[in-house]
């Protein structure tokens, strides 16, 4: 299938700018002079909406009316418009199954990207576009979870959630909770890292927070379909893979990532003692964390303000949470976070 087995992106002819990369655009000093980057200025004001093809033209245009703003004697290449829109062609998109035909309710008219607030587009941007205006739906577009959320953020309305990937598609955003289940439980192979005798350094700790929060939003996301048979076997796979004896429920860094999910589905799914259960275990790492921060000399408490602050985030945002769907846990943790809470904004 086309799709899997894709071929290069294709010049179609409709549009010629593949100089781009090679394109030296314009920036503007602090004294209003422009000088030579590596970006198009964007001038759009006010919300002006651009074709997206007649906009591409624009910035790749050699004539002179493409490089003209009024006030400034040298040319500029720019892009007239803060916000650029892409007709969709649905049948074509269904013709080449980039979205499978049971989401072909999600499937928009038109794609707008919003680049309001930005006063250029970096070569990285423009040939981002370019793919999505040439691979007219034949061949996949992706975001890794990793990328910097400031570079997806123009695009995100248009994510499928398949896994470790976000794929670019004219539709609005959401799980793809079937691609998303089969890969993370079926799928991927996971090596050795549920291994205790297998060095894990902060690299690979951050790596698998991330990857368990995947598994959160799965969860959540099969929640919310009521397709709790799944969202349970996800619940099993995931601690399979990041046993709580290697990852505990509580990260210095990464607060709850991906417990959190996982206590709300027992509470939706009517499994309340197995909620306060992982709760409990939060709270227990929160509570050593804050004692061992506080039981230091007091001269060096605010080496300690960092981890203090991340635990008591995390105490703040189960009780705030958890506590509005089970009151207990109010009665069980609250007197303790207050105690702590103290402690942390006397030494500040």
């Amino acid at each position: 299938h086309r799709i899997q087995n894709p071929p290069a992106v294709p010049k179609n002819g409709k549009v010629d700018i593949s100089v781009i990369p090679d394109k030296v655009f314009h920036a503007f000093t602090d004294d209003g002079r422009p000088h030579p980057v590596e970006f198009c200025n964007v001038t759009g004001q006010g919300g002006i909406v651009g074709g997206f093809i007649e906009i591409l033209v624009h910035a790749g245009g050699d004539e002179e009316f493409t490089k003209r703003i009024q006030g400034y004697q040298e040319d500029i290449d720019y892009i007239p418009a803060n916000r650029l829109y892409l007709d969709i062609n649905k049948q074509q998109v269904l013709d080449n199954h980039y979205v499978d035909s049971k989401h072909a309710h999600r499937i928009v008219n038109k794609m707008d990207f919003n680049f309001s607030g930005k006063s250029y587009l970096g070569k990285h941007e423009l040939m981002l576009l370019k793919l999505i205006e040439e691979c007219e739906w034949n061949r996949p577009l992706y975001f890794a979870v990793t990328v910097d959320p400031a570079l997806m953020q123009s695009y995100q309305r248009y994510f499928i959630h398949e896994g470790l990937v976000y794929k670019i598609a004219p539709v609005s955003r959401f799980v793809d909770t079937e691609k998303m289940y089969d890969n993370l439980c079926n799928n991927f192979r996971w090596g050795n890292i549920q291994d205790p005798n297998v060095y894990l350094d902060e690299n690979n700790l951050r790596m698998c927070r991330t990857q368990r929060q995947m598994f959160g939003t799965l969860i959540k996301a099969l929640c919310q379909e009521g397709n709790y048979e799944k969202a349970e076997a996800a619940i099993k796979r995931c601690e399979e893979i990041f046993p709580r004896e290697i990852f505990p429920v509580n990260y210095i860094d990464a607060g709850l990532a991906g417990y959190q999910e996982i206590i709300e589905a027992y509470y939706t799914m009517g499994k309340t003692e197995e909620a306060r259960a992982l709760i409990a275990e939060a709270v227990a790492i929160s509570e050593e964390c804050l004692n061992w921060v506080f039981s230091q000399p007091q001269n060096k408490w605010t080496s300690g303000l960092r981890l203090a602050n991340n635990q008591l985030y995390t105490l703040q945002d189960l009780l705030s949470k958890m506590g509005a769907k089970d009151p207990e846990i109010i009665k069980l943790y609250g007197d303790l976070f207050q105690q702590y809470a103290r402690l942390y904004q006397a030494i500040r």
